[in-house]
């Protein structure tokens, strides 16, 4: 008699696999206004906000946390936890708690902007007048963007999310990108038991 050991972290384990290799489409910006950056010394005018995409056909709302590289209008890529990257936990915190309420295009730049300030400088002072990355326009964006900083606790360490980074491959190679957990992956990590299969073998 043999026997084969099934368990749901093994299909966990699969699922996970197949997730690396996601096709993503991007399919336009949201809500979101062109604004004067400074990433790591270089001044850049880019949009700031809202990224539509498509993971497998599937649409998402997503932001950027990777300003190295540009987006593509398509590529692979798999996920990641969101504590892989620095100030990841703290993108996702700004993320989970602010991105139902992205209204208007002030508040899709300004969600932007926080998550590259924590993503460029968490770690010191959260600051978009100082570090390496800079964003210092008066106006309702830089006032919103401070209201979503301010609003992230002081500790993180218990935070949990179902947020993940979806890190691009390499050919081509797009932005690394923030988004929700697919609703099927999670049914599918949740719903199934814990389970033991045995099969009898001639």
């Amino acid at each position: 008699m043999s026997k084969v050991f099934v368990t749901a972290a093994t299909v966990i384990g699969l699922a996970a696999s197949a997730s690396q290799a996601s096709v993503i489409q991007y399919t336009g910006l949201g809500f979101n206004s062109q604004v004067q950056v400074v990433h790591n010394g270089t001044t850049l005018n880019v949009h700031a906000g809202q990224i539509n995409i498509k993971i497998d056909s599937t649409p998402f709302v997503a932001f950027c946390v990777d300003m190295d590289h540009s987006i593509k209008s398509d590529w692979l890529a798999g996920s990641d936890p969101v504590a892989s990257i620095t100030g990841g936990v703290a993108a996702a915190y700004l993320y989970d708690t602010f991105k139902a309420g992205v209204t208007d295009n002030i508040k899709g730049a300004a969600l932007q902007i926080a998550i590259w300030e924590v993503v460029d400088d968490f770690g010191g002072s959260l600051s978009l007048a100082n570090g390496d990355f800079k964003f210092s326009t008066a106006g309702d964006i830089l006032n919103q963007a401070n209201a979503y900083l301010a609003a992230i606790p002081g500790n993180l360490a218990g935070y949990i999310t179902n947020s993940y980074v979806l890190k691009s491959g390499w050919d081509p190679r797009s932005q690394n990108l923030i988004v929700p957990e697919p609703g099927t992956l999670i049914a599918l990590m949740l719903g199934l038991p814990l389970f033991v299969m045995r099969r009898r073998l001639a």
